[in-house]
């Protein structure tokens, strides 16, 4: 699980083990919109507020869709922190975080209403770029069209990633 003391953000060296496997969906439960952390309070890459994103969701009845939008999803930071909420840009195919490739082609989601759901990669194409990366995040993967849908799809439905898409 690690090292809870070694968990801090701005000491070295970073932890070896993961301080949490899951990750909540950094569109919801949220003071500021896309994560609580400042850092991502509108980066460049999102650039959530131009796109109509950028909305407080601290309470369910907050959220459009909550049978239909994801709450956790397992992730594995390559440097062993998995901090902040999980997230991928709503307006491009840049992915900030990756899921956890634990079961083959299947990711496993939580849903607000608390079922659970799985999402069915296409392609190894999500886990390559995962596996190329050095660090595990913040990679623009312009041929991950089908996965990106999917994931975005259950960002924030009602408001990010419309079926009709």
């Amino acid at each position: 699980i690690g090292d809870v003391t070694g968990f801090v953000f701005s000491n070295e060296p970073l932890p070896q083990g993961r301080i949490r496997s899951y990750s909540l969906n950094a569109f919801v439960g949220v003071e500021f919109g896309a994560n609580d952390n400042s850092n991502y309070e509108d980066d460049s890459n999102l650039e959530l507020v131009a796109h109509g994103y950028w909305r407080s969701t601290e309470t369910i009845s907050q959220i459009p869709q909550p049978a239909s939008t994801m709450c956790s999803i397992g992730e594995e930071d390559k440097d062993g922190r998995n901090g902040n909420g999980w997230l991928i840009s709503p307006t491009s195919k840049y992915w900030n975080d990756f899921p956890a490739f634990w079961d083959d082609r299947r990711i496993n989601i939580s849903y607000v209403d608390g079922s659970t759901g799985v999402i069915m990669l296409e392609s190894d194409a999500l886990k390559k770029a995962w596996l190329d990366d050095k660090d595990g995040h913040d990679v623009e993967i312009s041929d991950n069209d089908v996965e990106y849908k999917k994931f975005k799809k259950v960002l924030l439905p009602g408001v990010i990633g419309s079926v009709l898409d």
